[in-house]
């Protein structure tokens, strides 16, 4: 399923990218998920987050098809104004695959993101993924606080 949204971030579009690939956005992003079980590392414009989640705190549907822990490596590559993330879920039959571009919109920056969520799981993926699609506009609100407040802090 293919998601598309735009955010506002009062910040230029360099702050921008460089908070999306900061230690302090993933601690504060882990922090919001409640996931306590993670490393972030940046290696010049690569960032890798490698998280372990808790089968008990996985929502109640993906419970349903995922019994263990949940480990996932999402990896962000920044080029110019763009940030690319893979996520690779171990174990899940989940491919997500997504694109930050920031751009000047005045003394602000729009935030284009586009994501691709495909859930591979007979008969009910597409209910999955547009169970997920659901969640996107009030997970990115948070996420734009969340980068705003980051680069406060970096500045």
């Amino acid at each position: 399923m293919q998601i598309t949204k735009k955010i506002t971030v009062e910040a230029t579009p360099e702050q921008v990218v460089a908070a999306l690939l900061s230690n302090e956005l993933a601690a504060k992003r882990m922090a919001m998920l409640g996931v306590t079980d993670y490393t972030h590392t940046v290696t010049g414009n690569v960032a890798t987050t490698t998280v372990a989640v808790p089968a008990q705190k996985l929502p109640s549907q993906a419970r349903t098809f995922v019994k263990n822990d949940v480990k996932a490596v999402i990896t962000g590559t920044a080029s110019g104004n763009v940030v690319a993330y893979n996520v690779d879920v171990k174990g899940v039959p989940v491919k997500i695959a997504m694109t930050a571009t920031a751009d000047a919109a005045g003394a602000a920056t729009s935030l284009l993101v586009d994501a691709d969520v495909a859930v591979k799981i007979p008969f009910v993926g597409a209910k999955v993924e547009k169970m997920a699609a659901g969640k996107v506009d009030g997970l990115l609100a948070k996420d734009a606080a969340l980068v705003t407040e980051t680069i406060k802090e970096m500045n």
